[in-house]
Order: structure tokens, then sequence, then C-alpha cells
């Protein structure tokens, strides 16, 4: 199976960031997208717990989808498919990296990092 491409990258970054825009609380530590087995995962670490951010990273997904259907003539068809959000807690160091199949969407500022 073949990976998005670089053009392919640039195209689901944009829409997911679209997707994020006022939807990002003080609450939300990291935001990253990792492409795997045919599905755009989107990783959002939280500092605690809380209902309403979880609601917000589906209500991201929803919207990605509905852009990804405007684009979906500009992206490869290994590009062109589902996305799922997956919301930890976690309030210890953030040690994720950008690499070739994930980038880092959102990671806030924090002392000590």
């Amino acid at each position: 199976m073949a990976e998005p491409t670089l053009s392919d990258w640039v195209w689901i970054e944009s829409m997911f960031r679209a997707a994020m825009i006022g939807a990002i609380s003080s609450n939300v530590r990291q935001i990253v997208l990792r492409y795997e087995t045919s599905t755009w995962h989107l990783r959002v670490t939280l500092a605690k717990e809380d209902a309403d951010d979880r609601e917000e990273m589906d209500d991201i997904v929803d919207q990605f989808s509905v852009l990804l259907e405007d684009i979906k003539n500009r992206i490869s068809a290994d590009a062109y498919c589902r996305a799922q959000q997956d919301t930890i807690v976690h309030q210890g160091a953030l040690t994720e990296a950008s690499d070739t199949r994930q980038r880092i969407m959102y990671r806030r500022r924090e002392d000590g990092y």
C-alpha cells in the first residue's frame, strides 16, 4: 500500500488546521496527526479529563471529513480516507516528534520542555 505524498500531507494538514480553528482549549497539550493503515489518526493529549474537550476533538474530525470532500480531486486515493481521534490524558513529558508518518499539529508551550 502506498503512502500519502508530500503534496497530500500539505493538503491534509491544511484541512485539519482549518477544522481546529477555535477548538483548542488551554487544556489541550498536544495534537499529533498520524497516517496509519489507511486512516488519519488525530492523537490528542489533554492535561486533565474534560468531556467538552473530547467532544471538541470529535467535532474536529467531523469537520475535517467535510473538508476532505472538497479536496478529494487534489489528493491521492491513499490520502482520501477516514479519520479518527484518540484522546488521552497525560501530564508527563511530551516526547513525540514529527516523522514521515506523523506531524505535530499543535503543541502548547510548557515550562521545562
